[in-house]
């Protein structure tokens, strides 16, 4: 409804968030493209191990710095969502309240007090 450059920010967030998931699990898969063709150097037991678990931990590492873009998305799209909802609240109110005023009282029902009890109570009765 309203408030087209905040959604379209909060869009914008969401892309920049999958884009450091997508960069961060491409350069976990440099270290494979750096050593194709060679064997991986022996210098240490973690080494290999390192080397095959780098592309999920870039994918890790991008998951992580990505949050941070899909979480402050998410609490834009709320706070608009909740703005639009508290907005359409207000207009059927008024839109309630303009009909109210002008409907018009028909023949004084509404105008009569609704704690009258002078008719039910009969004319010979005491009074309290």
């Amino acid at each position: 409804m309203s408030h087209r450059l905040l959604r379209s920010y909060a869009t914008f967030l969401v892309v920049l968030g999958w884009l450091h998931v997508v960069l961060f699990t491409l350069l976990g898969f440099a270290p494979w493209l750096g050593f194709v063709g060679q064997l991986v150097p022996a210098v240490s037991q973690w080494g290999p191990w390192a080397l095959y678990a780098s592309p999920a931990v870039g994918l890790l590492v991008g998951a992580l710095c990505g949050l941070g873009y899909f979480v402050l998305s998410g609490v834009i799209e709320v706070f608009l969502d909740q703005r639009d909802l508290l907005d359409e609240i207000l207009q059927t109110h008024r839109h309630i309240l303009r009909l109210v005023e002008t409907r018009q009282p028909s023949d004084g029902l509404s105008a009569k007090d609704p704690f009258d009890l002078t008719d039910i109570r009969g004319r010979d009765e005491p009074l309290l």
